[in-house]
């Protein structure tokens, strides 16, 4: 895709600041805690739930001031049926010869047309009320947050916000004015800080946070816990893109970090996104809760993991300044690739499914499935985990109520998607490193490598060097998205010590979980013992720890910190600081040799 947006130079200085911004109006149509609707009343929330119908709001009011009335229409077709059946020559024969006169045909005529005026007037009444049932009906199944309620404890202020977000964007363009029943202050001017007034009733309480929200701010524990939640996720909202940023603190305030981080991260980037790159921000909602929905329950390849590894490639974007030179609907693909590259993991390895193949002798019990047995067997044990998250993704992205870019827009990036998602396999952890070797011996020396960093593409058949030149461009692209999702995915060792020690838990949480499941399935561990056996020892699980950050970790980001610096200054990674990446990870690797445990 052509770049269409032009960079400072001064790209790590500056970071792009995040325009999101949170407020407080939840939906009053939907109670989240049990997806049940709500009595309607009239307030400046429903106005703006109006604008998100795909009913125009001046006929959905006009449709609502006109109901029909249902008898009416029973009235009208009993009439007709009573017309269908009378003899009305007969009727009106009134000196009964057999033939209408002049006179009784006018009387004939007159009360045919006075009959034909009354099912015209019951037949209108009849079409008003089906379109206000049909208006109703699409509002409430249409809202943008309806999915996202529905049949889920959702968290209220994640879809506070997420609502609110969409709601002024909407009011923007729009230009209507919002009913002052509801006041809603806003200090837009000031992006450090957001000042909220409500008014409201002395007679109303805050028994809930939903109530807090909605009515004001009466004194209530509840209430100060929902404002203290509200600042909260301001202040990560804003730092969000520094790498060191602790990601357990999302966890703590809202249920869906996902779709928390999805929004922030893609939001950010919709204004430099070329013209032709389109995104609908309520279908971007309605596809994050569903990818946050398909992320199972497993310890470790869970929701929280996917938003880390989504936060870690804007980060690489926004702080260490990959976004100089990767083109801005490249950068976006990539953040999406970070949130789907998980999807519906298991919390087993490929090698349990090639090993297991499709009869398994266990019981099928959460968090597996029957389809889980056939992943393997389905893509020729080539990266069955993979391409099933690739197919899960496309799955959601084709859903109607979920399809937030054009067909075409999504047809261009599915190549460089898919290619990064299938990168995060382990299994081509090797290839990979070997393709980055050739790729900075290439560009080291002019073009002039030994072994071509591409294999086994192939360059186009034709001898034009623009067509040469933008396919490797291309692929350079592609290759560099691979590369930096692959070190987010393996990363969690490159943040600070604490916050490494709570991924290195649940990593191993899961293994555990994998020993157990191969002992009951193949009677023996097919995978290191000192990884996935329970009573290996704290000191196995360390050394076995630090071997994964010492001889995975550390050599893939080495290697990309070189890639950065190759002479090479168009070049898509040229430039990127990673330096705190390799701070933090050799440290902890220091850390972890002065600390191993004493026993076996």
């Amino acid at each position: 895709m052509k770049k269409t947006s032009k960079r400072g130079s001064d790209v790590k200085s500056q970071p792009r600041r995040q325009t999101v911004q949170f407020s407080a109006s939840l939906v009053d149509e939907f109670d989240p805690t049990s997806g049940c609707e709500k009595p309607a009343r009239k307030s400046a929330t429903q106005l703006s739930i109006r604008r998100k119908s795909h009913v125009p709001s001046d006929i959905v009011e006009s449709l609502s001031k006109q109901r029909g009335n249902p008898a009416l229409a029973f009235t009208a077709i009993v009439l007709i049926g009573v017309g269908l059946k009378v003899d009305w020559d007969s009727f009106f024969d009134f000196n009964r010869d057999g033939v209408l006169s002049s006179g009784e045909a006018d009387a004939l005529g007159r009360v045919a047309g006075i009959a034909c005026v009354l099912v015209l007037l019951l037949g209108w009444q009849v079409f008003i009320y089906q379109a206000w049932e049909n208006a109703r009906y699409a509002q409430k199944t249409m809202s943008p947050f309806h999915q996202a309620l529905k049949g889920k404890q959702s968290d209220e202020h994640h879809i506070d916000y997420l609502q609110q977000e969409y709601s002024n964007l909407q009011a923007q363009l729009t230009r209507k004015k919002r009913s002052s029943s509801v006041p809603v202050h806003v200090a837009a001017q000031d992006p450090e800080s957001i000042a909220i007034s409500r008014r409201t009733k002395k007679s109303q309480t805050v028994k809930t946070v939903q109530d807090f929200v909605r009515t004001g701010a009466k004194v209530d524990m509840t209430a100060l816990l929902a404002d203290h939640r509200q600042a909260r996720l301001n202040e990560l909202a804003k730092d969000i893109h520094k790498w060191d940023f602790n990601f357990f603190d999302v966890a703590e305030i809202t249920k869906e970090p996902l779709a928390f981080t999805g929004f922030i991260c893609l939001d950010a980037l919709l204004p430099s996104l070329p013209t032709e790159f389109v995104v609908d921000k309520a279908k971007l909602l309605n596809f994050l809760t569903d990818v946050e929905r398909a992320y199972r329950d497993v310890p470790y390849h869970n929701s929280l993991h996917g938003a880390n590894v989504a936060h870690l490639v804007w980060s690489f974007c926004e702080a260490c300044g990959l976004r100089a030179h990767l083109p801005s609907e490249m950068q976006f693909t990539l953040v999406l690739a970070g949130l789907v590259h998980d999807i519906h993991h298991p919390g087993i390895t490929a090698s349990f499914l090639e090993k297991a193949g499709s009869r398994w002798k266990t019981d099928v019990v959460f968090p597996f499935e029957l389809a889980d047995m056939e992943l393997s067997i389905l893509y020729n044990d080539q990266s069955p985990l993979e391409n099933m998250h690739c197919a899960q993704a496309f799955h959601l992205l084709s859903k109607q109520q979920n399809a937030f870019l054009p067909s075409s827009t999504t047809a261009g990036i599915r190549r460089a998607l898919v290619r990064a998602i299938l990168g995060t396999d382990m299994a081509k952890h090797a290839e990979t490193m070997t393709k980055l070797g050739a790729l900075i011996e290439h560009k080291e020396r002019n073009g002039k490598s030994h072994i071509p960093w591409w294999w086994p593409s192939s360059p186009p058949a034709s001898t034009d060097p623009e067509k040469r030149t933008a396919w490797e461009r291309s692929l350079e692209e592609e290759f560099v998205m691979e590369l930096f999702l692959h070190a987010a995915d393996v990363g969690t060792p490159s943040l600070p010590i604490d916050q490494w020690r709570r991924w290195n838990s649940m990593i191993q949480a899961e293994f555990h979980n994998q020993g157990d499941l191969e002992r009951r399935e193949f009677g023996v561990l097919i995978s290191p013992p000192a990884g996935f056996d329970r009573g290996a020892g704290a000191k196995a699980q360390h050394i076995f720890t630090k071997g994964f950050m010492q001889y995975v970790s550390l050599p893939l980001f080495t290697q990309i910190d070189i890639l950065t610096r190759v002479p090479d200054s168009a070049f898509v990674a040229s430039g990127v600081d990673i330096s705190c990446c390799l701070e933090n990870l050799r440290d902890n690797i220091q850390i972890w040799e002065e600390t191993v445990p004493d026993d076996a």
